[in-house]
């Protein structure tokens, strides 16, 4: 197998906790609504804020522009601005920190490539002070493109000095990760906080990684 030469992660699910449950439920509390028409009206914004059609704020607080947008996702659950705030939301996966922290000592460079908008995963990145591990980002708010479309990937091949199979791509979905695959990239799916140190020991397979050990 080709030597790893960089990273490419996701945020959503692998850096940080998957958001999306907690967000939902606090959704919930707020409007009284069942869980199917929370999950509905945030997928239905969702789906045009991560491409950069919709604003963060006109998901949340409505778009006049985009007809059956007007609203917003607070405004078609009946829930007050006031009520509403994302950043008590925001957590790192355990041992994230410390995988990057490594990383970072062994010069592999690191780039993030997640599905994202401004409040949200762009938010996270910057409230955790992520800018000091990573060598370029890749959100898809601002490309217009979102993950598993190819183009997001070709995108990342075209502006990095590596080839596919040299870099290692990590993400926590299933078809996010067959696309990667699909353009030759090494992958590895996601799946619990100690994978941290699977990751590590693919990259270094005889190397002792004691930062890591006890997740």
């Amino acid at each position: 197998m080709t030597r790893i030469k960089a990273i490419v992660l996701d945020a959503d699910g692998v850096l940080f906790r998957k958001i999306n449950p907690k967000l939902d439920q606090k959704l919930l509390q707020l409007a009284h609504v069942s869980e199917e028409i929370v999950k509905e009206k945030r997928k239905k914004y969702w789906a045009l804020t991560k491409i950069g059609t919709l604003t963060s704020k006109e998901m949340w607080f409505g778009a006049l522009d985009h007809p059956s947008f007007e609203k917003g996702v607070l405004g078609e659950l009946g829930i007050k601005a006031k009520e509403f705030t994302t950043q008590d939301l925001f957590e790192m996966n355990i041992g994230a920190i410390d995988f990057l922290q490594l990383m970072k000592k062994q010069n592999l460079p690191l780039i993030l490539l997640s599905n994202s908008s401004e409040d949200l995963i762009e938010k996270q990145y910057s409230y955790f002070k992520l800018e000091q591990f990573f060598t370029k980002t890749f959100f898809s708010h601002k490309m217009k493109i979102a993950k598993p479309d190819s183009r997001v990937f070709e995108k990342v091949l075209k502006e990095l000095s590596f080839e596919a199979s040299e870099i290692l791509f990590v993400d926590d979905k299933e078809k996010n990760i067959f696309a990667a695959k699909e353009l030759g990239f090494q992958t590895f799916l996601f799946t619990e906080d100690g994978d941290f140190v699977k990751i590590q020991r693919r990259i270094s397979p005889k190397q002792k990684i004691p930062a890591l050990e006890s997740f």
